[in-house]
């Protein structure tokens, strides 16, 4: 897997459950769930091996 595949697994994972980029922050994106409020801090894919791109995408399902 490529770094473009670990953003699209996270970006569908946000969206899927609400959450849209709030802000791009250094090496980190900010999501937001506009519904709910709540926040999710993600790394940048380039930063993300496959171990951590996969957990990052279930923290949009908690």
């Amino acid at each position: 897997m490529s770094g473009n595949d670990f953003e699209r697994m996270i970006e569908s994972a946000a969206i899927e459950n609400g959450y849209t980029v709030k802000m791009q922050c250094g090496v980190k994106d900010v999501y937001l769930n506009n519904r709910t409020g709540d926040q999710i801090s993600v790394l940048l894919p380039e930063f993300l091996d496959v171990k951590m791109a996969a957990l990052t995408a279930l923290e949009f399902y908690k």
